[in-house]
């Protein structure tokens, strides 16, 4: 069976493009907990599961930029809604992976909540990897940037209800 049998060409293209970063993001989340040091390194694969979400939201349409192929692919005959929906599936399948194993790995040593807490937590860098990463990416046209902006969008509205509940 070749590999284009099991998955269609653009999906294909689009988890090439993306699985190296998610692979370095499940590892610096998953060996932490493996070799059972979450105190040394926890705070760490937090970080880098924030991180991780953010870029792979950016890279999810910034690889086009940065490849410079969104030319190209905007020429092609197909409608491009169906593009974006193939672009944002992958990326939501990589994403959701993070997120099982944030939720069961990192959240779960990292800090004592109400599991309520701990899914919000585990839930909101797919959302804004998912959501806010791929229109900060176009908008800026750079992944980059994107990722910078997505992650700065927290620390801000964190700051702003600080400066208003004063």
């Amino acid at each position: 069976m070749t590999r284009t049998a099991m998955l269609p060409w653009p999906v294909w293209k689009e988890v090439r493009a993306l699985w190296f970063p998610w692979l370095a993001c499940a590892l610096a989340m998953i060996v932490p907990a493996v070799v059972d040091s979450p105190r040394n390194v926890g705070g760490l694969s937090a970080a880098v599961y924030f991180l991780g979400a953010a870029a792979l939201g950016a890279l999810s349409i910034g690889h086009e930029y940065t490849d410079r192929t969104l030319s190209l692919l905007l020429s092609l005959p197909v409608r491009r809604e169906r593009l974006l929906l193939i672009k944002l599936g992958v990326l939501a399948a990589m994403l959701l992976t993070l997120c099982v194993a944030g939720y069961t790995l990192v959240f779960s040593d990292l800090f004592r909540a109400p599991q309520t807490e701990k899914l919000a937590v585990s839930l909101l860098p797919v959302l804004y990897g998912l959501f806010i990463a791929p229109w900060l990416t176009m908008a800026c046209r750079s992944p980059m940037a994107g990722t910078v902006f997505t992650l700065a969008i927290p620390g801000v509205l964190l700051v702003v209800g600080e400066l208003i509940g004063v």
